[in-house]
C-alpha cells in the first residue's frame, strides 16, 4: 500500500490545464498571429481561453470608447456653446471653427474611437499572449520570435498526463514501476578510444591517446601542437538493464494522427521508464535522414518527408547501443514499407532486402525488433512478419489510437 501511494502515476493533477497543454502540443502551427487567426473561428479548448482573454479586452475597449465619446461629446458642445457667444458678439465663427478642425487631441481621440470599433469584434494577438501567460508563468511554454514551444518542465507534466490516459486502457498488470532499492547499474569506462565529439564531457579525454594522434599527424615535431582532431575520448560502457528505442517513421504517409500517436508514445514511454533506474530510451525519427530526438523536442518540432529509410534508421540504433551492456529491444513505428537507403529512392524490392540484413545484424548485436504497423494491407502485413521471422521479434498491428496501449502493454509486460 505504502508503495502504491508513493507511486506518482496515482498522484493528482490539474487535468483541464494538461488537456489544453496537449492540444497545443498537438497544434501543426504554433505562432500567435496564426493562432489568433485560428481564435476568431475557433472557441473550444485553448481558444475558449482566447475567447475569454478577447472578452476582457473589449469589456475594457467599451468602457475606454465610452470615455472618449464622452470626450468627443464635450468637445463639439464646448464648440457650439463658443460659437454661440461669439456669434452673439456679432464676431467671426472661422477662428473657433478652424481651431476645433485643427485640433489634434481630437483627432488624436477619433482615431482610437474609431480603431475600438473595428478590433472589437476580432480576436487579437494580444488575446492569444494573454491566454498563453497562465502556461508561461508555470513555466510550461515559452513565447520565442512569435511562437510558443513547450519547456522541458512543460513537456513533462504533458508525459504524465499522456501516460495517466493510456494506463486507464492497459488490460493487465500494474500501474507501472515502483522500483526500490539499489539497482547496482551505471557506467564505466571502455578500452575503446574515438575521436573527441562536441558534447562529449572533457572527463573522458584520454590524455596518452591525444598526445599520439598529435605525434602521429605530425611526426617529430617539437614543440607538440594540438588540434580539434587529435583529441581522443575514452568510449563509454553503460550498464543498463534493458536499452529501450522507439523508431518512428516519419515520411508523408505517417502525417496526422498517425504521427500525433507516435509522438504521445515517445514522451508516455518515456516518463514511465523514467521512473527506473534500470532502463533507458532513446527515439529516433527518420525519413529521408535520421536524427535522434531528445523527448523534450518532439513536441516542439514539425517532422515530415517523403521516403522512407528504414534501413538507416536500425542501423543507427544499433551502433548507437553497441557499447551498453544489457537487453536491447527496439519499437518500428510505421504505416508503409522501405523505398530508400542513404537519402536515395531505391525502390521497394531493393530497400526491403537492405532492410532485412540489417534486421539480422541487430540480432547478431542482441536486439530485439519489434514492428508496429499502423496499416493491415496484405504486402505490408507481409513485410512485418519477414522483419520480425529475421529478428525473432513481434509484430503488432495497431490503429493510431490503439498504439499507446499496445507499446506500454508490451513494455510492462516484458519487464515482469
Amino acid at each position: 500500500m505504502n508503495a502504491r501511494r508513493r507511486c506518482s502515476l496515482c498522484v493528482r493533477s490539474d487535468d483541464g490545464l494538461e488537456r489544453i497543454l496537449y492540444d497545443m502540443a498537438h497544434m501543426h502551427n504554433k505562432d500567435v498571429r496564426t493562432l489568433a487567426g485560428l481564435g476568431r473561428h475557433q472557441a473550444d479548448g485553448f481558444f475558449e481561453k482566447v475567447r475569454d482573454a478577447a472578452s476582457r479586452r473589449k469589456e475594457a475597449q467599451r468602457q475606454s470608447s465610452r470615455e472618449d465619446r464622452r470626450s468627443l461629446s464635450r468637445m463639439r458642445d464646448d464648440l457650439f456653446d463658443e460659437l454661440l457667444e461669439e456669434i452673439s458678439r456679432g464676431g467671426g465663427a472661422g477662428g473657433l471653427i478652424d481651431g476645433y478642425l485643427n485640433d489634434a487631441s481630437r483627432h488624436a481621440l477619433e482615431e482610437r474611437v474609431a480603431h475600438e470599433d473595428m478590433s472589437r469584434e476580432y480576436v487579437e494577438e494580444k488575446d492569444v499572449i494573454e491566454a498563453l501567460s497562465a502556461f508561461v508563468d508555470a513555466r510550461l511554454i515559452e513565447v520565442v520570435g512569435g511562437a510558443y514551444r513547450l519547456t522541458p518542465r512543460g513537456c513533462r507534466r504533458l508525459a504524465g498526463h499522456i501516460l495517466r490516459r493510456i494506463m486507464e486502457n492497459v488490460r493487465t498488470g500494474p500501474s507501472g514501476p515502483n522500483p526500490t532499492g539499489d539497482e547496482g547499474f551505471g557506467t564505466s569506462e571502455g578500452f575503446v578510444t574515438r575521436r573527441y565529439e562536441f558534447g562529449d564531457e572533457f572527463a573522458r579525454i584520454d590524455t596518452q591517446a591525444t598526445l599520439l594522434a598529435a605525434l602521429e599527424r605530425r611526426p617529430g615535431a617539437c614543440p607538440v601542437r594540438f588540434e580539434e582532431k587529435d583529441v581522443r575520448v575514452r568510449e563509454t560502457v553503460v550498464m543498463s538493464r534493458v536499452v529501450n528505442g522507439l523508431i518512428i517513421d516519419a515520411s508523408g504517409s505517417m502525417e496526422g494522427d498517425k504521427l500525433h500517436a507516435a509522438m504521445d508514445i515517445s514522451l508516455a514511454l518515456t516518463e514511465l521508464i523514467g521512473r527506473s533506474a534500470r532502463d533507458t530510451l532513446k527515439i529516433y525519427v527518420f525519413s529521408g535522414t535520421v536524427e535522434e530526438v531528445p523527448y523534450w523536442e518532439i513536441p516542439n518540432r514539425r517532422f515530415s518527408g517523403t521516403i522512407t529509410d528504414m534501413r538507416g534508421a536500425l542501423k543507427r540504433f544499433r551502433t548507437r547501443t553497441q557499447s551498453f551492456r544489457g537487453d536491447k529491444q527496439a519499437y518500428l513505428i510505421t504505416d508503409t514499407a522501405p523505398n530508400s537507403e542513404n537519402g536515395q529512392y531505391i525502390g521497394f524490392e531493393r530497400a526491403v532486402a537492405g532492410v532485412l540484413e540489417e534486421a539480422r545484424y541487430c540480432r547478431l548485436a542482441g536486439i530485439t525488433l519489434n514492428i508496429v504497423m499502423l496499416d493491415e494491407a496484405k504486402h505490408l502485413s507481409e513485410f512485418a512478419s519477414a522483419l520480425a521471422r529475421r529478428n525473432t521479434g513481434r509484430v503488432f498491428f495497431a490503429r493510431p489510437g490503439d498504439l499507446g496501449r499496445v507499446v506500454v502493454e508490451d513494455y510492462l509486460k516484458r519487464r515482469r
